[in-house]
Formats: C-alpha cells, structure tokens, sequence
C-alpha cells in the first residue's frame, strides 16, 4: 500500500511540475470518455468493433474527356482508430522525452550531490588532519620546553595541556581521536597512577568511538557514559574503574580486557567478544549482553541483577549460581559446564544447591571465591600430565 502512495505521489509531482504533459493526458482520458459516451450512452457500436472499424472504400468512376477512358478512385475514410493514432504517438513521444528528460536531471542530480559530498568529506579530512597535527606541534612544545612531564598539579601548563587537548579531540574524527589518546599514553601523559591529563565527566561521552582502535591503552578511571564504542577494539584495555553505564558496546573486542569495578549499568554489550575478561567486582545491573562470549572470564563478586544473559556462553567461566540466578533471562546460555540452559535463571538454585564447606574445617581466605563459583555436576576426565 505504500509503495503504490509513493508511486503515485511521484506520478502527481510530475503532472504538476510539467504543463504540457498534463494537457496531453487531459486530451487522452477525454477521448477515452468520448468514446465510451458514443459506445455505451449513444449506442454506436461500430466505434469498438473489430479495432474501431475497417477502411471504408468509396468508388469514384469518371471518364476522361481527351481520351475516353475510365478513371476509377477509391476514397478511404479516416475511422476512429485512425484519429487516435494520431494523438497517441504524439503522446507516447512527448511522455517518453519527458521521462528520459526526467532521469537525465535526475542522474546529474545523484552525481552532483556525490561529488558535493566527496568534497565535503575531503574538506572534513584535512580539517581534522590539520587540527591534529596542530595538537602534536604544540604538545611537543610543552613537553620538550615547557617540561610538561616534570610539572605539578598545580602547574598552569597541565591546565594548558588539558585544555588544548579536550578542544581539539571535539574537531576530531574517530581514527584520529583513537591516535591522540595512543600519543598521550606513550607520552605517558595519562595511564598513570597520577595522569598529567585527566580528564573529567562528561568530557569524553559525547565523543563516538565506533569501529575505533584503542588496542593496550590504560583508560582506568575515565568516564564514558553513554559513549558509542560499537564495533570498536578495545582488546587488552585497561578500563578498570571506568564508568561505562549506559554506552553502546555491541560487537565490542573486549578481550582480555581489566574491567575491574568498572560500572557497565543499562549498558549494550551485544555480541561482545569477551573472552578472558575480568569482570570482578564489576556493575552490570541492567545489562544487554544478549549473545556475548564471556568464556574464561572472571565474574567474582561481579552484579548481575536484571542482566539479560541470552545466548551468552560462560564455558569456563567464574561465576556462581547465585550470581546467574539473579539475571532477568538465561534462555540458550552455555554454562561454565558447557550445558545449554533453558528456563528461569531461579532455578539453578534447584538444579545446583551452593557448595558449603565441612563444619570442622578452618575458613580459608582463599575458600571464599571458590565456594561461589558455579557448582557443575561431577563428571569423570582424565587427569591431565
């Protein structure tokens, strides 16, 4: 139904933006309803028969008078169909000039606004290529004539640095952004237990960092809320710390990544690689992590509360029953014993009763993480050499 509203929508656009076709398809539907009024409402049926009538041949015999002979002419009158062919080709002709005249215009507009648009893109990229290069000059003024390593906190060329940073991440596109945090971390400017840079809320969470590369940084104690990191390389970040509630890390490579104590609240963690993550003390109340790898990944003591844990696979992992029960939905999840769960994630407390240690023996330290992590049913392996 919709596609028949566009079509005709375009078809009234371009009656309306030409004259003459209009006039010429005003004529056709009036001929049309001429001969439907002489047909239906006067009767006259030789109008449709057999294609509007055949020629009518009238005979004209007359005598030369100079040489006596018989001259015979035949008359053949014009029928309906012989009118209406010379108003149709005429239209046909008219309606196919204005549609070829119609993709002409509209090809050359497609190709205008391609070029317009490659240039705008081209312009964007030595904006951003200037501004970043700009940033590097001037940061290794600071660095090698101001000492900007050497400087305190209360320094006005930490405020300097800071400031020109902040401003010129916001003129950047992703991949250089990606760039000027891998400069201030060799330059050891941040991913210290005191950054000379550190930036504060709501400085970085506007900024998109989808499909970035931000491969080995440490990002510990950085605040992305809300940010965009789909699609982005973050394998080995050290994100420990870092407020992440509420941002967008579908298709994520988190691999091997230090998310300890991090807040992924009402975060997107869809499809997330996640393998050999270490998620301790972690806050994912109110996540997405629908079809995430969590296998060999650690979830001690991690927050799981209203977490929708469809289709994730825990092969291997730490984590606790009491801890999976609390998710809002296991539905096709692959648990640490490599078994598929169906159902509501309450009843692995059925199906796996915690372990509790024996009465007489003395609590160990270490017994804590042990006792919460998921209780499998024994099965028989041979034990490895």
């Amino acid at each position: 139904m919709k596609r028949i509203k566009n079509i005709l929508t375009e078809t009234w656009n371009l009656i309306k933006n030409h004259p003459i076709l209009s006039i010429l398809i005003f004529l056709v539907i009036a001929g049309l309803l001429m001969i439907a009024y002489l047909r239906f409402v006067l009767g006259w049926v030789p109008i449709l028969d057999s294609g509007f009538i055949k020629y009518s041949v009238t005979k004209i015999i007359e005598t030369d008078p100079l040489t006596q002979k018989t001259i015979e002419t035949e008359i053949h009158t014009r029928t309906w169909w012989d009118w209406l062919e010379l108003l149709i080709i005429p239209v046909v002709l008219a309606g196919g000039a204005l549609f070829l005249n119609k993709s002409e215009r509209d090809n050359d507009r497609k190709i205008a606004q391609k070029r317009f648009e490659n240039e705008q893109s081209l312009a964007l990229d030595r904006q951003c290529e200037e501004a970043i290069q700009s940033y590097f000059n001037r940061m290794n003024d600071l660095l090698l004539e101001k000492n900007l390593l050497k400087s305190k906190n209360e320094d006005e060329i930490r405020a300097v640095a800071r400031t020109l940073t902040i401003s010129t991440m916001f003129s950047l596109d992703t991949r250089r952004n990606c760039l000027l945090l891998h400069f201030l971390s060799e330059a050891k400017l941040i991913g210290q237990k005191d950054p000379i840079i550190k930036f504060e809320k709501n400085d970085l969470n506007k900024l998109s960092w989808s499909e970035g590369n931000l491969r080995g940084l440490n990002l510990s104690n950085f605040d992305f809320r809300a940010a965009n990191f789909s699609m982005a390389n973050l394998r080995g970040v050290d994100l420990s710390n870092s407020d992440l509630s509420e941002a967008n890390l579908t298709q994520a490579d988190l691999g091997i990544a230090d998310l300890i104590c991090s807040n992924l609240s009402n975060s997107i963690l869809r499809s997330a690689f996640m393998v050999e993550v270490n998620l301790s003390n972690a806050n994912l109340e109110g996540a997405d992590l629908t079809g995430a790898i969590l296998s060999d990944s650690e979830l001690i003591e991690t927050h799981l509360k209203d977490c929708d844990m469809s289709c994730v696979d825990f092969e291997n992992a730490i984590v606790s029953i009491e801890q999976l029960a609390q998710t809002r939905s296991l539905e096709g999840a692959t648990l640490p014993d490599g078994t598929t769960f169906h159902g509501d994630p309450k009843d692995l407390l059925k199906k796996y009763p915690p372990q509790t240690p024996p009465p007489s023996s003395e609590p160990d330290p270490n017994h804590a993480s042990v006792l919460k992590t998921y209780s499998a049913p024994n099965t028989d392996k041979p034990e490895e050499r």
